[in-house]
């Protein structure tokens, strides 16, 4: 019966664990890693102000003619490998994505963390997003 109560804690356990790290990758998909740490460490106030900032939208021409013919599933693999790329090179910028909608990215580059060089950053951003593209 013992044996079977420390077996059934463990499995409990491991369901815990589970559930944590799933909840931190839901954080982490939804806020910035810096905004994200200020929430576990329990700030309450989150919203700052940001003077400077660069924000980017893209929208991919003629997606809907290229991707008229194709089956949904090859569309979503192919915006899916596009916007991975997009966020390669985001990241490798110190660029934030927002969010994507459709065939639309959107970033941002000067928050969460003030950054100079925002407006040039995102220069970068646009013109390696056109590399990627072709």
């Amino acid at each position: 019966a013992f044996n079977g109560m420390v077996e059934d804690l463990h499995q409990k356990n491991v369901v815990i664990e589970n559930k944590i790290r799933e909840n931190e990758l839901l954080l982490l998909n939804v806020l910035p890693a810096p905004i994200a740490n200020r929430l576990r460490a329990g700030e309450e106030r989150i919203a700052d102000g940001f003077a400077e900032v660069t924000v980017a939208f893209a929208d991919l021409v003629g997606f809907t003619a290229l991707t008229s013919e194709m089956p949904p599933h090859d569309v979503v693999v192919f915006l899916n490998g596009l916007f991975t790329r997009f966020d390669v090179a985001a990241n490798d910028l110190g660029i934030e994505k927002i969010k994507t909608v459709g065939d639309s990215y959107m970033a941002v580059c000067g928050l969460p963390v003030p950054m100079a060089n925002h407006a040039e950053r995102m220069v970068r951003m646009a013109i390696r997003m056109v590399h990627i593209t072709r």
